[in-house]
């Protein structure tokens, strides 16, 4: 399990299962979103995402990311 998680540079808490909950801006057009997690030993994993978001009057989403 990580014991850090950031989205784009900024901490995210994580639950005692390893889970999290979080929202992220993103403006119209092509986005970049990079998520990296730290373990108890120091290892770190990144994943970038590039996104391209359309306006719209609402926005909901709901996004799973699974590192191996």
């Amino acid at each position: 399990h990580a014991s850090t998680l950031q989205i784009n540079g900024r901490i995210v808490a994580l639950d005692k299962k390893g889970s999290f909950s979080d929202g992220a801006l993103l403006s119209p057009g092509y986005n970049i979103v990079e998520i990296s997690q730290t373990d108890r030993f120091g290892k770190e994993k990144r994943k970038i995402i590039h996104l391209v978001a359309q306006p719209s009057t609402s926005v909901a989403t709901a996004m799973s990311i699974h590192y191996q």
